[in-house]
């Protein structure tokens, strides 16, 4: 049955709904689309000025229905212009039996042309605009061609021949009338949009819409049986099922229906009990709403007795899930095509994965599964790392993973492999690429030979896979090896060459070569304070703009090639002949100088006790060049002139004249005036003491009174803060530094702290004892000491190596390390030795330590309780249910309460096994070092 293109579809569906009354060949006509078979347009029907309708149409009926609705001006060919406004084509009741012509009409947006024809065939390749398409009522038509439709909203052709129908390109399509087909099978999966679907009286038996999550309705045989399943419609011999009624909102109830497990339901009622992992039902009405679905990004099912997760099909947005510590026994994924996270680690009963659905996955956690011996993981153009150590896994297939960059081993030495697959034998698991891969650099020695070299750029660079990915190397513009006691002892730095390095800090350290050769953008450079650099050469570096080289050994330094340098120190004792003719900029600072300086080395060593001058000059745009050297050398500022080559004329034989006598002039007899007074000079600062986020900006304003002379500024440590001449400060990584200004032998400070970017509110209570611990040097940050990421889990070889921090980094007793896993180039290799000298660890087992396990809340606790000494818990009362006497933990976790260490969650639990995070972790080291401060060394 026809219906007129002028009805109101949506209206008529809702009114008859409303009545209890669906005519289904009244539902779908309503918004169906033509779908006509389209050919090119031969030569003959086209000519310079249009399409000739006679050739281009030869049904007679569909020529004439053109010739009345689109030929406006009556001479038998359609304009261009005319068939731009051609929107919409309606055939119903026509007779048209031939559509060919149908691709002329190329601006269509919405085309009818069901009801009794003998079309066969419909091709709308070409009408690419078409939002509206009817072609059902003909049991004629055997194909149908809409996948180029791509605009196409609404589609219509039930009671239809067809036996295929591809969609999977109509993205923007809301509904879809196809009952009463041939068709067998029905794609809906990039159908997203979906709200409508009638596919009954047909052989579909089953028709997947998870990705549906806006489909409401589903038409039945006649009437209509009334559910909540939205996600998977089983046809059976009694007809299809309406998901909801159209008028009710979608969404899935909380019950065991959908949600078998009881722990389940109430993690997704109540989310966990720190807010990292929110709840799923925000309104608290035990209905998860569409919006309330789409709104899950992440879930933690682990730690929380959680048995299954039937259900998490129904969160298509799921893009982090944790599952880790829990005896769920099976994971189906299949529908969460969005995970980029998954961590299913100390599981021990899951014996196979299929995660080849969850092809966007970047890191994959499957360490401690015992029980697992398949993991089948398919196309992952994203994964970076999977991690499958003490697992039944015999071999694994990533050659769908071009891009993995790391799987942890079990055994004692990374070895290289090729890129496309892995083999684990013999408990061994191997890092999965070669350098010559071109996709990253490991952290290692043969790359990184020294090993506190390797310990800086791990903690600070790193993301903690002790590998350099390519974007993470095209991060590395900016190096600052720090000069605190953790890596004074830095006597290497190669490995600086896979860096494309604008600015290095190397300063204090133990430097004896220094290769600049494969860093040509250097910008900047300061090694300083290096007393075993005898030489150094930046003729590579053509760049260059600021050098910093004073206080080293260097004799000799060629910066003819460093035109561009505005900044030179050179303070160096051997260093006696300096050649700056080839730096216009620093030669100008040594001719012109505007303010004069010189002063005395700050050390007693031989190596850097010198007298130095300096020499600085503002230019007119205000940029400054500034020179320093010791006042010993002999400096060149300009090219010789070359010596005439004709004799010298004879020597003047004049007599000089006598020199006239003096005559003594009488002393004056006037009272001399009395000198005038000197002013006072004074100097002060709009703050004493500011905070400011690292990259973030801090205007210094000075005060002066009693002289006209220049301010100096001064950070006492540029790594942290760095500060120009004008007084603006700059957050360069989180810690702290003292911004001085000097005038006239005066001086005023302020205490700056640089945050890191990711701990910046004051309200959060990690703030303070994140900023606190970072002061102290006790913990460091990431991505350059600029980020802290505060909800990123402590492993145990971080939290050994702010105890020792914390205890003063004490020499260890030992040696010599039974733990397998710790090498002696590990950063945290002293630490390790050191605790365990202390009895503060005991290893997770004789032969192992375990240091990239997630250190536990009962651990935490463990570890500070034994480094107090163990103190006796006499008359304590224990405040949390799940702590129980025979607990290992049990008087660390009763003590540290006591001491306000730790304070639990709501309902008295603590959460022994939960993973520390590192906001827990500092919070716990600040209420340590602030409430017990009883470190032992």
């Amino acid at each position: 049955m026809g219906v007129h293109a002028d009805t109101n579809i949506f209206g008529e569906v809702l009114n008859m709904h409303k009545s209890g009354f669906i005519h289904k060949s009244v539902i779908f006509a309503a918004t169906a689309a033509l779908g006509l078979g389209l050919a090119m347009i031969p030569g003959n029907m086209a000519f310079a000025d249009g399409v000739n309708i006679d050739a281009a149409f030869p049904d007679p009926e569909f020529r004439q229905y053109v010739k009345d609705e689109f030929d406006t001006v009556k001479d038998g060919t359609l304009s261009q212009a005319e068939i731009n406004v051609a929107k919409k084509i309606n055939l119903c009741d026509l007779g048209v039996d031939d559509p060919t012509g149908i691709e002329v009409f190329t601006a269509a947006e919405e085309i009818w042309c069901d009801g009794g024809s003998k079309i066969s065939k419909l091709d709308f390749s070409k009408n690419t605009e078409l939002k509206i398409l009817h072609c059902g009522d003909n049991d004629n038509l055997k194909t149908l061609n809409v996948a180029n439709c791509t605009k196409l909203e609404f589609l219509d052709c039930c009671n239809s021949g067809i036996s295929k129908l591809d969609i999977s390109k109509l993205t923007n399509l809301k509904h879809l009338s196809c009952y009463g087909t041939n068709l067998t099978s029905l794609d809906v999966s990039k159908n997203t949009m979906l709200s409508y679907l009638d596919c009954c009286e047909c052989g579909i038996k089953e028709v997947d819409v998870i990705n549906c999550p806006l489909l409401i309705m589903a038409m039945t045989e006649g009437d209509y049986s009334e559910g909540l399943d939205i996600r998977t419609y089983d046809y059976s011999a009694e007809g299809c099922y309406l998901s909801i009624p159209l008028n009710a909102i979608a969404g899935i109830p909380l019950i065991e229906k959908y949600f078998p497990n009881a722990d389940f339901r109430d993690y997704l009622r109540e989310g966990t009990p720190n807010g990292v992992y929110p709840k799923a039902d925000t309104d608290g009405d035990d209905f998860l709403t569409v919006s309330e679905l789409k709104a899950v990004k992440k879930i933690n099912c682990g730690e929380l007795g959680i048995t299954s997760i039937k259900g998490i099909e129904y969160f298509i947005n799921l893009e982090l899930l944790w599952g880790g510590m829990s005896d769920i026994p099976s994971y189906d994924l299949s529908r969460n095509v969005n995970l980029t996270e998954l961590h299913l680690g100390s599981n021990n009963v899951v014996e196979k994965l299929d995660l080849s659905k969850n092809t966007k996955l970047k890191k994959l956690d499957c360490t401690e599964m015992p029980a697992l011996k398949k993991v089948k993981l398919g196309k992952m153009p994203d994964l970076e790392i999977a991690e499958f150590y003490e697992t039944a896994i015999t071999s694994l297939d990533v050659t769908g993973c071009p891009n993995i960059k790391k799987a942890v081993m079990e055994g004692e030495s990374n070895v290289y492999v090729n890129c496309k697959e892995y083999t684990y034998n013999d408990g061994q698991y191997y890092l999965s690429v070669p350098v010559d891969c071109g996709i990253g650099i490991p952290i290692d020695e043969e790359h990184f030979p020294d090993s506190s070299f390797r310990e800086l750029l791990f903690l600070n660079y790193d993301d903690n896979d002790f590998f350099f990915s390519i974007e993470e190397l095209d991060r590395m513009t900016e190096l600052r090896v720090f000069e605190d006691v953790d890596y004074s002892n830095i006597s290497d730095i190669s490995g600086i060459e896979y860096f494309p390095l604008k600015k290095l800090v190397c300063s204090k350290l133990h430097l004896n070569n220094l290769d600049l050769s494969k860093n040509p953008d250097l910008i900047e450079l300061d090694c300083s304070w290096n007393p075993l650099l005898t030489s150094l050469d930046v003729t590579k570096n053509t760049k260059l703009e600021k050098l910093i080289c004073s206080y080293t050994a260097i004799s000799g330094l060629d910066v003819s090639k460093n035109k561009d340098l505005t900044w030179l120190e050179c303070q160096c004792k051997y260093l006696l002949n300096i050649d700056i003719s080839d730096c216009p900029n620093i030669a100008k600072a040594y001719k012109e100088d505007q303010y004069p300086g010189s002063g005395v080395s700050p050390s007693d060593e031989d190596i850097f006790y010198l007298i130095y001058g300096e020499h600085t000059i503002y230019d007119s745009d205000n940029s400054c060049y500034y020179f320093s050297f010791n006042e010993e050398a002999k400096i060149i500022y300009k090219k010789a002139t070359p010596s005439p080559t004709s004799e010298p004329t004879k020597a003047p034989t004049a007599t000089p004249t006598k020199a006239a006598t003096p005559t003594a002039t009488k002393a004056p007899t006037a009272t001399p005036t009395k000198a005038p007074t000197k002013s006072i000079v004074s100097i002060s600062l709009n703050k004493t003491s500011a905070m400011i986020k690292s990259g973030g900006k801090l205007q210094l304003k000075a005060t002066v009174k009693g002289t006209t002379k220049a301010v100096t500024w001064k950070s006492s440590n540029t790594k942290v803060a760095t500060v120009d001449q004008k007084g603006l400060v700059t957050g360069k990584q989180a810690g702290v530094a003292l911004i001085t200004a000097s005038v006239a032998g005066k001086s005023a400070t302020c205490k700056v702290t640089v945050l890191y970017k990711d701990v910046s509110d004051k309200n959060d209570f990690w703030f303070k004892p994140t900023n606190y611990l970072t002061e102290k040097g006790i913990v460091k940050g990431y991505d350059g000491q600029t980020k802290f990421k505060p909800d990123v889990e402590c492993t145990r070889a971080q939290m050994v190596t702010f105890l020792w921090r914390l205890a003063g980094e004490p020499k260890p007793k030992s040696n010599s390390c039974d733990f397998k896993d710790v090498k002696k180039d590990a950063y945290y290799y002293k630490p390790v030795l050191w605790a365990v000298g202390k009895g503060i660890t005991t290893g997770t087992s004789k032969t192992k330590f375990s240091p990239s396990a997630v250190c536990t809340r009962a651990q935490t606790v463990t570890f500070l309780w034994r480094m107090a000494g163990k103190p006796t818990i006499k008359g304590a009362t224990n405040p949390f249910k799940d702590v129980k006497k025979t607990d290992y933990f049990y008087k660390a976790v009763i003590w540290a309460s006591g001491k306000n260490i730790v304070a639990g969650y709501k309902g008295g639990t603590f959460k022994p096994q939960g993973k520390c995070l590192r906001r827990q972790m500092v919070t716990f080291l600040y209420k340590y070092d602030v409430n017990v401060k009883t470190v032992k060394k």
